[in-house]
């Protein structure tokens, strides 16, 4: 599976662009913006699910059941996370951390979402914790967070998506 195409990863890939660039134009417009930035990506990017199913059908195979087992369970476990965390009212407390916080857990959720999108899941989590951890010790701004951690995702999620742009090959589809 090294040189192939995952079949989640474009319509992955698509998904973190929207979410990277709700995160970046959030973050740098400020204010009110951050209420409406990140939900904004997130519609965006579900709404680019169904264009990549739909340009990536029949080129990169069909999900193992497998990849859908780690897709729901990362998704789940996040949404546990942080479900448990706004009961305890940890994000009630202060802005950055808790902003911090529900960044390392998304990054983390993508660890597990290495067996659903591919290799470039797992990248994309190593180099959002380097991140993370980066701006945390260089006591970097708000907005320096966040856009560092929309880049990130725009950047991969461009990697993930680009063989949507390419030639269909039947050698690089998975089995």
């Amino acid at each position: 599976m090294k040189n192939s195409v995952w079949p989640m990863q474009p319509g992955g890939g698509l998904f973190l662009v929207c979410i990277g660039l709700g995160l970046v134009a959030a973050a740098a417009l400020g204010g009110g913006a951050m209420r409406y930035g990140l939900p904004g990506g997130f519609v965006a990017g579900f709404l680019c699910i169904p264009l990549a199913i739909t340009l990536a059908h029949g080129r990169f195979g069909r999900p193992t059941r497998l990849q859908f087992v780690a897709l729901y369970g990362a998704i789940l476990l996040e949404m546990a996370i942080f479900v448990t965390l706004g009961r305890g009212g940890y994000f009630r407390g202060v802005p950055v951390t808790a902003w911090t916080t529900g960044l390392t857990i998304v990054a983390l959720h993508f660890i597990i979402m290495r067996w659903s999108h591919g290799p470039w899941m797992l990248r994309l989590a190593v180099a959002l914790l380097l991140w993370i951890a980066l701006a945390y010790g260089l006591r970097l701004s708000f907005a320096a967070l966040v856009i560092g951690d929309g880049v990130l995702k725009i950047l991969f999620g461009l990697i993930m998506a680009a063989p949507l742009l390419g030639r269909p090959d039947t050698k690089t589809a998975l089995p």
